[in-house]
């Protein structure tokens, strides 16, 4: 594959991800890898039962909290979301989440679509420590205000002393359930929830259901590009967004493995 023999170290490792990560047959190779691995998640077992998060959850986790720790470490080295670029404002955390977005408000804005699918559920419990949860967290004196005051442990002592543990506040914390990703997305609260992420603590109830299904016949990721197949306009998006995109197509063909209270509303 090189002409040359890689060196194992840092500049090695960069030079093999840079080589690898720009070939699309590699792509699809990598992506399949990766699909083979949710495929063999989904398998029945009959000797084996989950009696709560089915374990594909904790394998699309992976990907989540890759994006999400992506996210908090740009904020982290730029100090916030907009960055001024080219006498421009530039927000990196929607850029990289855009994809992702844009196919959730293809149903959340089209008034027939809403209709249909999006749902109310009463009781989707979420939990920071286990569920595959983004934030749109934008602000790096927030995530680290947040994750020095909130947590198991902690004891604030100002007029009245009290602990501060991660609770939900149902007045601040919203989220989205994409079905069938299996992904909840959090759109307000951002930062205290990731704090509840980062130390592993705590639940949050979701707002709304949204079954984006129907969009699984129009879009496609191939590994580089989510192609529309009614259009044939590809997008580049970054690898890890395809591959939730593409693992909830798999889960499309496995209602059982979801929360019974997302079963309930999709049924």
């Amino acid at each position: 594959m090189f002409s040359k023999r890689i060196d194992t170290n840092n500049k090695g490792l960069m030079y093999f991800f840079k080589k690898n990560g720009t070939k699309d047959d590699i792509k699809k190779e990598q992506l399949n890898n990766i699909l083979n691995g949710a495929k063999d998640l989904l398998k029945e077992n009959k000797s084996v039962k989950y009696r709560s998060l089915h374990p594909v959850f904790s394998y699309i986790k992976i990907f989540t909290d890759l994006i999400q720790n992506k996210s908090a470490s740009n904020i982290l080295k730029y100090g916030r979301d907009n960055i001024l670029y080219k006498n421009e404002y530039f927000n990196i955390v929607d850029a990289y989440l855009e994809p992702l977005l844009t196919l959730q408000n293809k149903v959340l804005y089209d008034k027939d679509s809403y209709e249909n699918n999006v749902y109310m559920p009463k009781e989707l419990l979420i939990s920071n420590a286990r569920s595959p949860i983004i934030t749109t967290i934008w602000n790096s004196e927030r995530i680290i205000d947040n994750i020095k005051s909130i947590g198991d442990g902690i004891i604030i002592d100002t007029y009245i002393t009290r602990k501060n543990s991660f609770i939900e506040d149902s007045t601040n914390h919203r989220a989205i359930y994409l079905y069938p990703m299996g992904v909840t997305y959090v759109y307000n609260g951002n930062h205290s929830i990731f704090s509840g992420m980062n130390k592993g603590e705590g639940h949050f109830h979701v707002e709304k259901i949204i079954d984006m299904s129907e969009l699984y016949s129009k879009y496609h990721f191939d590994g580089k590009y989510l192609i529309n197949k009614e259009t044939n306009e590809r997008e580049e998006i970054f690898f890890e967004i395809g591959v939730l995109i593409e693992i909830g197509r798999l889960l499309i063909n496995h209602p059982e493995v979801f929360p019974v209270e997302v079963r309930k509303h999709l049924q």
